[in-house]
């Protein structure tokens, strides 16, 4: 890991955004690639069959009534691709929307390591250490509304270390 590491830090500011977009796809095409198919556990078929009960933004509260604002997205996601006949539409809007806090918790992630470790070594272990967790298998697809909270868990603890740096305010952990 340390001669990667290494090579990394080494490489032009070009080549090093280039491999931060390559990596970001890679994950993200790895979370399509391995996203959940079918839907036995949980509340994954509920879900799905209650965005196409909502025929307006005023009947999310109802039917999604601990996560309206990651479902308020998902229903826009699905009329967007309703509208645009590709289907099935719940579903593929669901599992976007996981795949899409996936990519940004990774982003997230390094953040946050980035300020816990010092040494690049151990940034890369703890990184592998916590996308290695139970938790990321919401990310692959998962049809539920439980991404965001785990997204903003890490956007709370990203923030809240800044703070105790003294880079930010107190107002985006309170916030997050």
């Amino acid at each position: 890991f340390a001669v990667l590491i290494l090579r990394f830090q080494q490489l032009d500011r070009v080549w090093r955004l280039a491999t931060i977009v390559a990596s970001v796809a890679g994950v993200a095409l790895l979370l399509w690639m391995g996203r959940e198919r079918l839907f036995f556990l949980g509340d994954g078929l509920l879900a799905i069959r209650n965005l196409d009960t909502v025929s307006s933004p005023e009947g999310i509260p109802a039917a999604y009534k601990n996560a309206p604002f990651p479902a308020f997205i998902v229903w826009k996601l699905s009329s967007y691709f309703s509208g645009a006949h590709i289907e099935p539409s719940g579903q593929l809007a669901f599992q976007v929307f996981s795949i899409a806090c996936g990519v940004a918790s990774v982003f997230i992630l390094l953040m946050l390591v980035k300020n816990l470790a010092l040494l690049p070594l151990d940034r890369v272990l703890s990184s592998l250490f916590v996308i290695a967790s139970g938790g990321t298998q919401l990310f692959f697809g998962y049809v539920e509304t439980y991404t965001t909270a785990y997204l903003a868990v890490l956007l709370f603890a990203w923030f809240s270390l800044a703070y105790l740096d003294g880079k930010l305010t107190l107002v985006p952990p309170s916030i997050a």
